[in-house]
């Protein structure tokens, strides 16, 4: 939510709406959000096996890494290829980290 606020003061004063400037960026995060929500959702109403719950609880700590870092792509913009590759290697990260918990 504070991204996005943050999204909406850094493009006021160029007169210029997000959808305009970011239209794909801003699409791949709606995609992103909405499988976070459908992993939520699973989540919540499927039974409460632990191997399921991991993968859904994975799916949605990738998926909500993205949402951000696809957020904080459009707020500095100059600066988006350092923001993807260091959420790159975070991802990385955590699935090496998730890889190592699992076996």
């Amino acid at each position: 939510m504070l991204l996005v606020a943050l999204i909406g003061l850094h493009l006021q004063p160029l007169s210029i709406s997000p959808l305009e400037k970011h239209f794909a960026i801003i699409l791949i995060f709606i995609v992103a959000i909405i499988i976070y929500g459908i992993a939520y959702v699973l989540t919540k109403l499927k039974p409460q096996d632990a191997e399921y719950l991991s993968k859904f609880r994975f799916i949605r700590l990738v998926f909500g890494i993205i949402a951000i870092e696809l957020l904080a792509s459009i707020i500095i913009s100059p600066f988006w290829l350092s923001v993807v590759i260091l959420c790159s290697i975070l991802i990385v990260g955590v699935l090496c980290l998730y890889n190592k918990f699992i076996n």
